[in-house]
Protein backbone atom coordinates (compact mmCIF):
# COMPACT_ATOMS: atom_id res chain seq x y z
CA UNK A 1 0.00 0.00 0.00
CA UNK A 2 1.06 3.46 -1.12
CA UNK A 3 1.74 6.30 1.59
CA UNK A 4 -0.28 9.38 1.17
CA UNK A 5 1.43 12.28 -1.23
CA UNK A 6 2.73 14.18 1.36
CA UNK A 7 5.46 16.31 -0.65
CA UNK A 8 5.79 19.75 0.59
CA UNK A 9 7.07 21.28 -3.10
CA UNK A 10 3.78 21.24 -4.55
CA UNK A 11 2.49 24.24 -5.35
CA UNK A 12 0.41 26.37 -3.54
CA UNK A 13 -1.44 27.31 -6.48
CA UNK A 14 -2.95 23.89 -6.72
CA UNK A 15 -4.49 24.10 -3.57
CA UNK A 16 -8.26 25.16 -3.70
CA UNK A 17 -9.00 28.74 -2.92
CA UNK A 18 -10.88 29.32 -0.29
CA UNK A 19 -14.49 30.60 0.17
CA UNK A 20 -13.40 33.58 1.07
CA UNK A 21 -10.99 34.33 -1.25
CA UNK A 22 -13.05 33.43 -4.26
CA UNK A 23 -15.86 35.99 -3.24
CA UNK A 24 -13.55 39.03 -2.61
CA UNK A 25 -12.23 38.02 -6.29
CA UNK A 26 -15.45 38.22 -8.12
CA UNK A 27 -16.17 41.75 -6.26
CA UNK A 28 -13.24 42.92 -7.44
CA UNK A 29 -13.88 42.46 -10.93
CA UNK A 30 -17.48 43.50 -11.29
CA UNK A 31 -16.19 46.94 -9.53
CA UNK A 32 -13.49 47.00 -12.32
CA UNK A 33 -16.13 46.74 -15.23
CA UNK A 34 -18.69 49.12 -13.46
CA UNK A 35 -15.72 51.50 -13.59
CA UNK A 36 -14.59 50.87 -16.91
CA UNK A 37 -18.44 51.11 -18.15
CA UNK A 38 -18.90 54.30 -16.18
CA UNK A 39 -16.07 56.21 -17.55
CA UNK A 40 -17.05 54.75 -21.28
CA UNK A 41 -20.17 56.99 -20.48
CA UNK A 42 -18.61 59.79 -19.06
CA UNK A 43 -15.88 59.94 -22.66
CA UNK A 44 -18.89 59.31 -24.60
CA UNK A 45 -21.21 62.39 -23.15
CA UNK A 46 -18.31 64.72 -22.90
CA UNK A 47 -17.37 63.67 -26.82
CA UNK A 48 -21.20 65.08 -27.22
CA UNK A 49 -21.19 67.78 -25.55
CA UNK A 50 -18.40 69.30 -27.58
CA UNK A 51 -19.59 68.48 -30.74
CA UNK A 52 -22.54 69.98 -29.79
CA UNK A 53 -20.78 73.25 -28.24
CA UNK A 54 -18.32 73.62 -31.60
CA UNK A 55 -21.42 73.42 -33.92
CA UNK A 56 -23.54 76.09 -32.06
CA UNK A 57 -20.11 78.07 -31.86
CA UNK A 58 -19.36 77.63 -36.08
CA UNK A 59 -23.44 78.68 -35.73
CA UNK A 60 -22.91 81.74 -33.72
CA UNK A 61 -19.84 82.70 -35.37
CA UNK A 62 -20.20 86.93 -36.20
CA UNK A 63 -19.51 87.01 -39.85
CA UNK A 64 -16.53 89.01 -41.48
CA UNK A 65 -19.02 90.49 -43.95
CA UNK A 66 -22.13 92.83 -43.80
CA UNK A 67 -24.83 92.75 -46.23
CA UNK A 68 -25.92 96.25 -47.30
CA UNK A 69 -28.13 94.84 -50.22
CA UNK A 70 -29.56 91.44 -51.65
CA UNK A 71 -26.92 91.73 -54.76
CA UNK A 72 -23.95 93.16 -52.64
CA UNK A 73 -21.59 92.34 -49.88
CA UNK A 74 -18.61 94.46 -48.70
CA UNK A 75 -16.70 94.15 -46.02
CA UNK A 76 -17.90 95.31 -42.10
CA UNK A 77 -14.89 97.80 -42.02
CA UNK A 78 -15.91 99.54 -44.96
CA UNK A 79 -18.55 102.76 -45.71
CA UNK A 80 -22.20 102.30 -46.00
CA UNK A 81 -22.92 101.27 -49.63
CA UNK A 82 -22.62 103.93 -52.21
CA UNK A 83 -25.63 105.89 -53.43
CA UNK A 84 -25.78 105.61 -57.17
CA UNK A 85 -28.71 108.37 -59.13
CA UNK A 86 -30.06 107.52 -62.10
CA UNK A 87 -31.36 111.38 -63.88
CA UNK A 88 -34.20 109.26 -65.27
CA UNK A 89 -35.77 106.07 -63.70
CA UNK A 90 -37.79 104.37 -65.24
CA UNK A 91 -37.00 105.18 -68.68
CA UNK A 92 -40.28 104.79 -71.21
CA UNK A 93 -40.39 104.65 -74.94
CA UNK A 94 -43.08 103.96 -76.98
CA UNK A 95 -41.90 102.44 -81.16
CA UNK A 96 -43.10 100.59 -84.05
CA UNK A 97 -41.26 97.58 -85.64
CA UNK A 98 -38.52 98.90 -87.23
CA UNK A 99 -37.93 102.28 -85.63
CA UNK A 100 -35.40 103.67 -83.53
CA UNK A 101 -34.82 106.83 -80.75
CA UNK A 102 -32.06 107.60 -78.43
CA UNK A 103 -32.14 108.67 -74.91
CA UNK A 104 -29.33 110.75 -72.91
CA UNK A 105 -28.66 110.50 -69.28
CA UNK A 106 -26.75 110.82 -66.35
CA UNK A 107 -25.18 108.83 -63.52
CA UNK A 108 -23.96 110.02 -60.30
CA UNK A 109 -22.53 108.99 -56.82
CA UNK A 110 -22.06 109.87 -53.50
CA UNK A 111 -18.67 108.04 -53.56
CA UNK A 112 -15.53 107.82 -55.85
CA UNK A 113 -16.24 104.43 -57.80
CA UNK A 114 -14.27 102.48 -60.57
CA UNK A 115 -13.85 98.90 -61.65
CA UNK A 116 -17.99 99.41 -62.82
CA UNK A 117 -19.50 98.12 -65.75
CA UNK A 118 -23.20 98.52 -66.90
CA UNK A 119 -25.14 95.83 -68.48
CA UNK A 120 -27.83 95.40 -70.07
CA UNK A 121 -30.89 92.30 -68.52
CA UNK A 122 -31.11 89.68 -71.50
CA UNK A 123 -35.01 91.06 -71.80
CA UNK A 124 -33.70 94.46 -73.07
CA UNK A 125 -30.80 93.05 -75.43
CA UNK A 126 -32.48 92.73 -79.00
CA UNK A 127 -33.58 96.22 -78.46
CA UNK A 128 -31.42 98.38 -76.63
CA UNK A 129 -27.63 99.59 -76.96
CA UNK A 130 -25.42 101.52 -74.16
CA UNK A 131 -22.31 103.87 -74.73
CA UNK A 132 -20.62 105.60 -71.91
CA UNK A 133 -19.82 109.05 -72.82
CA UNK A 134 -16.18 109.08 -73.20
CA UNK A 135 -13.63 111.86 -71.40
CA UNK A 136 -13.19 114.07 -73.96
CA UNK A 137 -17.06 114.81 -73.72
CA UNK A 138 -16.19 116.13 -70.68
CA UNK A 139 -15.64 119.84 -70.10
CA UNK A 140 -11.79 121.51 -69.10
CA UNK A 141 -12.47 121.49 -65.30
CA UNK A 142 -13.20 117.97 -65.19
CA UNK A 143 -11.12 116.69 -67.61
CA UNK A 144 -7.99 118.36 -65.88
CA UNK A 145 -9.32 116.50 -62.53
CA UNK A 146 -9.40 112.92 -64.07
CA UNK A 147 -5.73 113.63 -64.95
CA UNK A 148 -4.70 114.54 -61.95
CA UNK A 149 -7.05 112.08 -59.64
CA UNK A 150 -4.54 109.48 -58.55
CA UNK A 151 -5.88 107.83 -55.42
CA UNK A 152 -7.85 104.58 -55.88
CA UNK A 153 -11.72 104.45 -54.98
CA UNK A 154 -12.33 103.44 -51.62
CA UNK A 155 -14.07 100.04 -52.54
CA UNK A 156 -12.79 97.20 -53.08
CA UNK A 157 -10.17 96.37 -55.53
CA UNK A 158 -11.70 95.11 -58.71
CA UNK A 159 -10.72 93.58 -61.75
CA UNK A 160 -12.53 95.97 -64.56
CA UNK A 161 -13.06 93.22 -67.10
CA UNK A 162 -14.63 91.02 -64.40
CA UNK A 163 -17.89 91.15 -66.10
CA UNK A 164 -16.62 91.79 -69.53
CA UNK A 165 -17.49 88.65 -71.25
CA UNK A 166 -21.55 88.24 -69.52
CA UNK A 167 -24.16 88.59 -71.99
CA UNK A 168 -25.64 91.96 -72.36
CA UNK A 169 -21.84 93.63 -70.48
CA UNK A 170 -19.79 92.78 -73.65
CA UNK A 171 -17.14 96.01 -74.90
CA UNK A 172 -14.87 98.34 -73.41
CA UNK A 173 -18.12 101.42 -73.84
CA UNK A 174 -19.77 99.81 -71.00
CA UNK A 175 -16.64 100.60 -68.17
CA UNK A 176 -17.54 102.76 -65.92
CA UNK A 177 -16.39 105.16 -63.42
CA UNK A 178 -18.07 107.59 -60.96
CA UNK A 179 -16.27 110.54 -59.29
CA UNK A 180 -18.77 113.00 -57.38
CA UNK A 181 -16.00 115.74 -57.39
CA UNK A 182 -16.66 115.96 -61.01
CA UNK A 183 -18.49 119.29 -62.54
CA UNK A 184 -20.00 117.25 -65.12
CA UNK A 185 -21.79 113.88 -63.85
CA UNK A 186 -21.40 110.96 -66.20
CA UNK A 187 -23.52 110.89 -69.07
CA UNK A 188 -24.97 107.59 -71.06
CA UNK A 189 -26.58 107.19 -74.23
CA UNK A 190 -29.25 105.00 -74.44
CA UNK A 191 -29.91 103.92 -78.42
CA UNK A 192 -33.34 102.05 -78.56
CA UNK A 193 -33.83 100.04 -81.73
CA UNK A 194 -36.64 97.79 -82.52
CA UNK A 195 -35.98 95.05 -85.48
CA UNK A 196 -38.84 94.76 -87.79
CA UNK A 197 -40.14 91.53 -87.23
CA UNK A 198 -40.91 92.22 -83.36
CA UNK A 199 -44.06 91.23 -82.20
CA UNK A 200 -46.00 93.27 -80.61
CA UNK A 201 -45.99 94.01 -76.26
CA UNK A 202 -44.02 95.39 -73.54
CA UNK A 203 -40.99 94.45 -72.63
CA UNK A 204 -39.42 95.41 -69.87
CA UNK A 205 -35.65 94.85 -68.22
CA UNK A 206 -33.03 97.04 -66.10
CA UNK A 207 -29.77 98.62 -67.00
CA UNK A 208 -27.57 97.33 -64.37
CA UNK A 209 -24.08 98.57 -62.74
CA UNK A 210 -21.82 95.10 -61.93
CA UNK A 211 -18.59 94.96 -59.87
CA UNK A 212 -16.89 91.98 -59.77
CA UNK A 213 -20.05 89.77 -60.58
CA UNK A 214 -22.18 91.56 -58.21
CA UNK A 215 -25.10 93.93 -59.14
CA UNK A 216 -25.13 97.46 -57.15
CA UNK A 217 -28.45 98.26 -55.82
CA UNK A 218 -29.59 100.96 -57.93
CA UNK A 219 -30.69 99.76 -61.49
CA UNK A 220 -32.26 101.37 -63.83
CA UNK A 221 -35.77 100.16 -65.21
CA UNK A 222 -36.27 100.46 -68.84
CA UNK A 223 -39.56 99.57 -70.57
CA UNK A 224 -39.85 99.23 -74.32
CA UNK A 225 -43.38 99.61 -76.03
CA UNK A 226 -43.81 98.38 -79.21
CA UNK A 227 -46.80 99.36 -80.76
CA UNK A 228 -48.66 99.63 -84.11
CA UNK A 229 -48.18 103.34 -86.07
CA UNK A 230 -51.73 104.64 -87.51
CA UNK A 231 -50.73 107.33 -90.21
CA UNK A 232 -53.55 109.33 -92.18
CA UNK A 233 -52.39 111.10 -94.93
CA UNK A 234 -55.60 112.95 -95.50
CA UNK A 235 -55.51 114.03 -92.38
CA UNK A 236 -51.69 114.35 -92.43
CA UNK A 237 -51.55 113.26 -88.78
CA UNK A 238 -49.91 109.81 -87.30
CA UNK A 239 -50.35 108.08 -83.77
CA UNK A 240 -49.06 104.69 -81.96
CA UNK A 241 -51.76 102.28 -80.51
CA UNK A 242 -50.92 99.56 -78.57
CA UNK A 243 -52.46 95.95 -79.78
CA UNK A 244 -56.42 95.64 -78.58
CA UNK A 245 -57.19 99.03 -79.91
CA UNK A 246 -59.68 99.58 -81.99
CA UNK A 247 -59.85 102.29 -84.82
CA UNK A 248 -62.66 103.78 -86.89
CA UNK A 249 -63.62 106.99 -88.33
CA UNK A 250 -64.95 109.72 -86.43
CA UNK A 251 -68.87 110.17 -87.19
CA UNK A 252 -69.36 113.32 -86.20
CA UNK A 253 -70.40 116.39 -87.95
CA UNK A 254 -69.31 119.79 -86.65
CA UNK A 255 -68.85 123.56 -88.42
CA UNK A 256 -65.45 123.16 -90.21
CA UNK A 257 -64.80 119.70 -89.22
CA UNK A 258 -62.73 117.98 -92.38
CA UNK A 259 -62.60 114.12 -90.59
CA UNK A 260 -60.99 112.33 -87.58
CA UNK A 261 -60.52 108.92 -86.04
CA UNK A 262 -61.73 107.16 -82.71
CA UNK A 263 -59.63 105.35 -80.63
CA UNK A 264 -61.01 102.86 -78.31
CA UNK A 265 -60.71 99.52 -76.70
CA UNK A 266 -63.95 97.28 -76.65
CA UNK A 267 -64.02 96.32 -73.16
CA UNK A 268 -63.44 100.01 -71.83
CA UNK A 269 -65.88 102.77 -71.48
CA UNK A 270 -62.21 105.87 -72.14
CA UNK A 271 -61.85 106.57 -75.93
CA UNK A 272 -59.74 108.71 -77.82
CA UNK A 273 -60.61 111.17 -80.50
CA UNK A 274 -58.19 112.82 -82.73
CA UNK A 275 -60.44 115.48 -85.06
CA UNK A 276 -59.08 118.02 -87.69
CA UNK A 277 -60.84 121.47 -88.61
CA UNK A 278 -60.37 124.38 -91.12
CA UNK A 279 -58.82 127.07 -89.93
CA UNK A 280 -58.54 129.07 -93.28
CA UNK A 281 -58.30 132.84 -91.61
CA UNK A 282 -55.55 131.35 -89.62
CA UNK A 283 -56.91 132.45 -86.25
CA UNK A 284 -55.12 132.06 -82.75
CA UNK A 285 -56.11 128.62 -81.10
CA UNK A 286 -58.41 130.56 -78.70
CA UNK A 287 -60.13 133.19 -81.06
CA UNK A 288 -60.54 130.25 -83.23
CA UNK A 289 -62.28 128.40 -80.41
CA UNK A 290 -64.18 131.55 -79.41
CA UNK A 291 -65.79 131.79 -82.87
CA UNK A 292 -66.25 128.34 -83.73
CA UNK A 293 -66.36 125.77 -81.09
CA UNK A 294 -67.96 128.37 -77.67
CA UNK A 295 -70.99 126.65 -76.40
CA UNK A 296 -70.61 124.02 -78.26
CA UNK A 297 -67.91 122.15 -76.58
CA UNK A 298 -69.43 118.85 -75.40
CA UNK A 299 -72.45 119.08 -77.42
CA UNK A 300 -72.04 117.10 -80.57
CA UNK A 301 -75.03 114.57 -80.94
CA UNK A 302 -76.93 116.43 -78.20
CA UNK A 303 -80.17 118.29 -79.11
CA UNK A 304 -79.10 121.44 -77.53
CA UNK A 305 -75.94 122.40 -76.30
CA UNK A 306 -75.00 122.48 -72.38
CA UNK A 307 -72.60 124.55 -70.45
CA UNK A 308 -70.26 121.82 -68.95
CA UNK A 309 -66.72 123.42 -69.01
CA UNK A 310 -64.83 123.73 -65.57
CA UNK A 311 -61.77 124.85 -67.04
CA UNK A 312 -60.23 126.67 -70.21
CA UNK A 313 -55.86 127.06 -69.87
CA UNK A 314 -53.61 127.60 -72.35
CA UNK A 315 -50.97 124.70 -73.21
CA UNK A 316 -48.16 124.07 -75.68
CA UNK A 317 -48.05 120.43 -77.31
CA UNK A 318 -45.78 119.55 -79.81
CA UNK A 319 -44.18 123.17 -79.70
CA UNK A 320 -47.27 125.20 -81.00
CA UNK A 321 -49.57 126.60 -78.91
CA UNK A 322 -52.92 125.17 -77.50
CA UNK A 323 -56.00 125.08 -74.89
CA UNK A 324 -56.87 122.71 -72.72
CA UNK A 325 -60.72 122.42 -72.18
CA UNK A 326 -62.24 120.20 -69.31
CA UNK A 327 -65.78 119.70 -67.99
CA UNK A 328 -67.43 116.58 -66.60
CA UNK A 329 -70.61 115.27 -68.97
CA UNK A 330 -72.80 112.13 -67.97
CA UNK A 331 -70.24 111.35 -64.98
CA UNK A 332 -67.60 111.67 -67.36
CA UNK A 333 -64.57 113.16 -67.68
CA UNK A 334 -63.93 115.62 -71.05
CA UNK A 335 -60.74 116.77 -72.07
CA UNK A 336 -60.63 118.29 -75.25
CA UNK A 337 -57.36 120.37 -76.27
CA UNK A 338 -57.41 122.39 -79.26
CA UNK A 339 -53.64 122.99 -81.02
CA UNK A 340 -53.16 125.79 -84.05
CA UNK A 341 -51.29 124.02 -86.60
CA UNK A 342 -51.52 126.47 -89.77
CA UNK A 343 -54.62 127.00 -91.35
CA UNK A 344 -55.96 123.95 -89.48
CA UNK A 345 -56.98 122.96 -85.54
CA UNK A 346 -55.79 120.05 -84.66
CA UNK A 347 -58.35 118.64 -81.37
CA UNK A 348 -57.11 115.60 -79.12
CA UNK A 349 -60.25 114.42 -77.22
CA UNK A 350 -60.22 112.17 -74.54
CA UNK A 351 -63.27 110.71 -72.74
CA UNK A 352 -62.96 108.68 -69.10
CA UNK A 353 -65.14 107.95 -66.27
CA UNK A 354 -65.21 110.53 -63.91
CA UNK A 355 -64.52 107.94 -60.72
CA UNK A 356 -61.26 106.77 -62.65
CA UNK A 357 -58.19 108.70 -63.88
CA UNK A 358 -57.05 108.85 -67.46
CA UNK A 359 -56.12 105.07 -68.67
CA UNK A 360 -52.43 104.58 -68.83
CA UNK A 361 -52.58 103.56 -72.55
CA UNK A 362 -54.50 106.17 -73.65
CA UNK A 363 -52.24 108.59 -71.94
CA UNK A 364 -49.25 106.27 -73.26
CA UNK A 365 -50.98 107.07 -77.02
CA UNK A 366 -51.07 110.72 -76.75
CA UNK A 367 -47.71 111.19 -76.42
CA UNK A 368 -47.39 109.54 -79.74
CA UNK A 369 -49.01 111.99 -81.96
CA UNK A 370 -47.26 113.39 -84.67
CA UNK A 371 -47.41 115.91 -87.04
CA UNK A 372 -45.62 117.10 -89.83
Amino acid sequence: MNAPDTDSSRSDSSLPDAPGLQVESSAARRRYFKTVLILLVLVTTALAVGASVVLFAMRQEPTQTSTVSPTLTIEASKKPAPVITWSENPVEVILSPGEMAARSLTVTSNRKLGGLRLCISPTLVPFVKLEVLKKHELDAEDAALEASETEPDDELAIDEDTDSTRKGCEGDHLKLKLNPRKKTPQAVRLTFAVPADTPLGTYEGTVEIWRKHQTLLQTMKAVVQIWTTIADQSLAFSIKVPSGFVVEDTRQSSQGLIGGKVFFRPDSTSILVVHIYNNPSNLAVREWFDSVRRGQEFSSGLDQPVDVVDTITDVSILGRPGINVIGTLFDHVEQRIFIADGTRIVELHTSFPATESLPADVSGILTTVSLP
